[in-house]
C-alpha cells in the first residue's frame, strides 16, 4: 500500500495530550492514531477503528487502480 503525508498513522504519543473523541489523557509514548491533515489524536481505543476503516479503503482503491477486482 502507498503511503502519503497526509495518511493516517499508529504511533507512539511524543507529548501529553488528551484523545479528540473520549477526552481520555494520553501520555507522552502512550500508543495513538494521528490524523495529520486535521491534526488531531486519539487514544489507540477510539483510533484503532478508523484507523482499520481508512487501511482497508486504501488497499481497496489501490486494488482497484491495478486491476485486481476486473
Amino acid at each position: 500500500m502507498m503511503n502519503y503525508k497526509d495518511d493516517p498513522k499508529k504511533m507512539k504519543s511524543k507529548f501529553k495530550s488528551k484523545c479528540c473523541k473520549c477526552n481520555k489523557e494520553i501520555k507522552k509514548g502512550d500508543p495513538i492514531v494521528y490524523f495529520p491533515r486535521v491534526k488531531k489524536a486519539y487514544c489507540s481505543e477510539c483510533g484503532d477503528k478508523e484507523y482499520k476503516l481508512f487501511v482497508e479503503s486504501a488497499v481497496d482503491e489501490e486494488n482497484y487502480n491495478n486491476g485486481y477486482g476486473v
